[in-house]
């Protein structure tokens, strides 16, 4: 048996097609449909390949090739999913090897999957370093801070010098979002300066009210004239580029094989920003954390926008003037508050459905990285099927292929030439359903089982809470590393969330969490800044708590009016007045709830009360 993985893209066929009018072949279907319980140690070798392959360099798809005795298969993957073909028989179907091989032969690093706004210095389709690379954004789509476009090719020259000093996060299927540091040249270097940016290039789902660049536009707009003081806390944007799959000819828009929350390729340029655990000690976390606590705050009160995916990874600072300043960066999960629904959902018995969006995963870098997750999580796989399944084209990767065809009806499909237009009408699309925020920093509520609530200004500052419990609990400032919190990185989110309500009832447990840290100033900040918060929390959780089992009551209720005799009108007139009674102080609990957790409380508890709130 043999086992070997050729790196091509399915996307160069079109050079082939342009030499070769005549012929037409039959293209293997596209499948579609949940992943089986086995995985060959084979299909898991390719799998462990393609995602290490797209979990490096700035790479928008990958494709390889796996052979197997005396057929191939050819894998296909992007950031909404893994496409894989039929087997192919090296002999008896040769001349579909020899266009897999006569596309490897003719493309260049572009059409192998490499991001189109690199360019690179090298001969022969082979680097080794960045050195010499530069960005490159031009097109009608390029546009300002301020939305306008700009019509001058833009041109950045890559910092980076290896590997190392490019983030790109772990995985396939997601926002793969990777960060490239880059400086200003030429007509660039005339709009913004030769200070240090990055280009954080991203695929996000494709939703008209949650674009990150007009979620800053307006956030920093809002800033500008009721807070101006809060404007060096949030990311500034100098420019920006988005693309359909459709505009960036990704090879999956001529496949069949669309998806209905489909992904948009997204760059944006911004100012460059320290990671948090560049930080030098514990008094450095507290300017930094107090910081973007009152820039959330001040966002939420003059644009009503929520970040809603507080992390340590979106957390950052700079320094200037002799000054540090925190940084709330990553606004591509924030969203307008929507009022109307909080008001009716403090009226309801049950929690109003959130809308779904992407969770993140928690590692701070490609090597350290937890898996993207699902909010229908299934149990926790084996190591060798933890990311991706053959034939896997499921709601957990993204991907949801083409109608198959009846059963032996072979699928004869032209194979694109070179003026080929990308499939406008997609079959059979299915929604992308995933959880807002990233797993380790989430509010208990949002993890749990069932509908989950509104996600509301107290979501985000519990988010703010477990993130000071975290850099408390991992953070080695000597080494300038977060270590883990397993129980809270692992894919499974309900576990998670049952894992930290442990962890703020839990005495022992809470105690436990910050054995490890030797820093004294961190340890400072566990009863300075964590004790408080964590009472607060917890008389959160436990009023969370009964209006649950209030909710619980009420299902009883039905069920026992359910069981009444039609004509039975004393008994149901009873259970009416206890429904009436339930739902009473359910709406009470709720109230309690809403004035519990408050920014000025928050701000107190941390002995930091801001005057002007």
């Amino acid at each position: 048996m043999v086992m070997a993985v050729i790196m091509i893209t399915t996307a160069v066929s079109k050079q082939c097609r342009a030499n070769s009018k005549d012929w037409e072949v039959e293209v293997s279907q596209i499948e579609e449909g949940a992943a089986p319980e086995e995985l060959s140690r084979d299909d898991a070798q390719m799998l462990k390949y393609i995602n290490e392959h797209m979990s490096h360099n700035v790479r928008s798809y990958g494709s390889g090739i796996m052979v197997h005795e005396m057929s191939i298969q050819l894998w296909y993957a992007d950031r909404m999913g893994i496409i894989i073909s039929e087997p192919i028989h090296i002999v008896e179907q040769s001349e579909l090897l020899l266009y897999a091989i006569a596309a490897l032969g003719h493309a260049d690093l572009h059409r192998l999957g490499i991001c189109h706004l690199m360019r690179f210095d090298v001969p022969n389709r082979k680097f080794e370093t960045f050195e010499g690379a530069e960005l490159v954004l031009e097109g009608r789509n390029v546009r300002d801070a301020k939305g306008a476009e700009i019509n001058e090719r833009l041109e950045f020259d890559v910092t980076a010098i290896g590997e190392d000093d490019i983030y790109t996060e772990f995985g396939i299927v997601g926002r793969g979002t990777t960060v490239v540091p880059i400086r200003a040249k030429g007509h660039a270097a005339t709009l913004f300066g030769d200070a240090e940016l990055v280009a954080k290039i991203a695929w996000p789902v494709n939703r008209t009210n949650r674009v990150e660049t007009t979620t800053i536009m307006a956030v920093r707009t809002a800033l500008a004239e009721k807070k101006p003081t809060m404007l060096d806390h949030i990311v500034e944007l100098k420019c920006s580029l988005s693309m359909t799959i459709d505009q960036l000819g990704l090879p999956r828009a001529y496949m069949g094989t669309r998806v209905l929350d489909e992904r948009v390729f997204r760059t944006i340029v911004m100012q460059r920003y320290a990671r948090l655990e560049l930080m030098n000690s514990a008094a450095e976390f507290k300017s930094i954390f107090l910081d973007v606590v009152r820039a959330h705050y001040w966002v939420y009160k003059t644009s009503n926008i929520l970040h809603r995916d507080i992390s340590k990874n979106n957390v950052m600072f700079c320094r200037r003037d002799g000054r540090l300043y925190g940084v709330l960066c990553d606004w591509d999960q924030a969203m307008p508050v929507d009022t109307e629904a909080e008001l009716k959902d403090d009226q309801a018995d049950e929690p109003a459905a959130s809308e779904t969006s992407d969770t993140k995963s928690s590692g701070s870098s490609k090597k350290s990285q937890s898996p993207t997750v699902p909010a229908q999580t299934a149990p926790t796989p084996t190591p060798e099927r933890a990311l991706l399944a053959r034939k896997c084209i499921t709601e957990a990767l993204g991907a949801k292929g083409a109608e198959p065809p009846a059963k032996d009806e072979p699928v004869k499909q032209e194979f694109p030439n070179a003026d080929a237009q990308p499939e406008t009408t997609p079959r059979r699309p299915k929604p992308l359903r995933y959880r807002t925020g990233t797993g380790p920093f989430m509010a208990i509520d949002l993890l749990t089982r069932g509908r989950r609530p509104l996600h509301r200004y107290r979501h985000d500052l519990e988010s703010f809470f477990f993130l000071l419990a975290y850099v408390c609990a991992v953070f080695d400032v000597t080494r300038h590393k977060f270590d883990y919190i397993p129980e809270w990185e692992c894919a499974d989110l309900e576990q998670i969330g049952k894992e930290k309500l442990t962890f703020v009832t839990n005495d022992q447990v809470f105690d436990d969490m910050f054995c490890s840290q030797t820093d004294s100033g961190f340890k400072r900040l566990v009863t300075e800044w964590l004790d408080p918060l964590s009472d607060l929390f917890h008389e959160d959780l436990m009023v969370s708590i009964k209006i649950r089992k209030h909710r619980r009551w009420l299902a009883k209720l039905d069920v026992s009016l359910s069981e009444l005799g039609h004509y039975d009108f004393r008994g149901m007139a009873t259970i009416y007045r206890k429904k009436r009674a339930v739902q009473d102080d359910i709406r009470k609990l709720k109230a309690e709830r809403n004035m519990l957790v408050t920014y000025k409380k928050f701000m107190n508890a941390l002995d930091s009360p801001d005057e002007e709130c």
